[in-house]
């Protein structure tokens, strides 16, 4: 199962893949929680610098867990699911 967290792992920081609310709550101390791929060509987390000018499936699968974060998931369906219908505004909690 080395794949599995490629596909399907959970939670994720939306913010990692493209813009989210201003008021977006990300995971604590998630250097990568606002990096924003999609309108940027190159992010910074902590002391690393990222060219993401051009998203490839290598470049994507090198940024889950970017700067240690399990949250910084950029693969997968939950990332496909954010990118097809965005965040989730609801605030419905859990389920």
């Amino acid at each position: 199962d080395d794949w599995e967290g490629q596909v399907n792992a959970w939670p994720l920081d939306e913010g990692l893949i493209d813009y989210v609310a201003k008021d977006y709550q990300h995971a604590l101390g998630n250097p990568g929680a606002t990096a924003n791929i999609i309108a940027n060509t190159e992010i910074q987390v902590g002391e690393d610098k990222v060219d993401v000018k051009e998203i490839t499936s290598e470049k994507l699968a090198s940024l889950n867990e970017l700067g240690g974060s399990e949250a910084n998931v950029a693969t997968g369906y939950h990332a496909i699911e954010f990118l097809l219908w965005g965040q989730d505004l609801n605030g419905t909690g859990p389920g």
